[in-house]
């Protein structure tokens, strides 16, 4: 058996966790390789460990890609699991060099972007690149907005024609539910920060007997993002 040619065509990236603290978002580049692919190394520091998806659906990836507008990755790693507050190394290898473009993404079971968490542009070639991303929090509205909203919301709560004249699109969803009292449920409010269990979104989506849980693209792990942006304090 040729060995050399077998390992040649075998791409293993590693998830692992370094020791040295995460600072600016700098790039190192090493010396290159020859041929016409490279090594990419990140380290970063994630917060809010707790909502990385576990379920096929959504995934947790550092990806390469030919320009930053792409939303399906050259090369890619998920990620599954990483320590609060630790540092997590994970390295792209086999990486084609035309890639121009480093991001921390949220996927679908696909492959395709659904959330940018963050992203570096770099230079193609074929040097390896170290990547320091420093801290990079796995918890905002945009998140629960492209992750829950977008995927699963939008069909119903587009204005115009919105269900309960609630408007879940970009630039409109955050006015629409934080502190704002829910028609359903006067004494509550749709976001209650701080407090899930005053959160009329929160209770429905997580009641099994409301027809809102039961809507196909809705996941655990959109549920469990939601309730930890809101405990977080519902920030923008």
């Amino acid at each position: 058996m040729n060995w050399k040619k077998l390992i040649g065509k075998i791409g293993i990236g590693a998830v692992g966790v370094c020791c040295g603290a995460c600072d600016s978002g700098d790039i190192y580049p090493d010396e290159g390789n020859e041929g016409n692919v490279r090594k990419i190394e990140t380290v970063c520091v994630l917060e809010h460990t707790e909502t990385i998806p576990k379920a096929r659906e959504r995934k947790l990836m550092w990806a390469a890609f030919a320009t930053k507008d792409d939303l399906q990755p050259l090369r890619s790693e998920r990620i599954t699991s990483a320590s609060a507050g630790g540092s997590t190394a994970v390295t792209l290898t086999q990486v084609p060099k035309e890639a121009t473009y480093v991001a921390l993404v949220l996927t679908d079971q696909t492959s395709r972007v659904l959330h940018v968490f963050y992203g570096q542009e770099i230079t193609a070639g074929t040097a390896d690149l170290k990547l320091n991303a420093g801290k990079v929090d796995l918890v905002s509205f945009d998140r629960v907005q492209h992750q829950l909203f977008n995927q699963s919301c939008l069909q119903c709560h587009m204005s115009g024609n919105a269900s309960a004249g609630l408007v879940l699109e970009e630039n409109s969803s955050y006015a629409a539910i934080v502190g704002r009292p829910a028609q359903t449920a006067p004494d509550r409010m749709i976001v209650q920060p701080g407090d899930t269990l005053q959160s009329e979104m929160y209770l429905r989506l997580n009641d099994t007997e409301d027809f809102h849980s039961k809507f196909t693209t809705l996941k655990d792990d959109d549920i469990s993002l939601l309730s930890v942006w809101i405990q977080a304090g519902a920030i923008k």
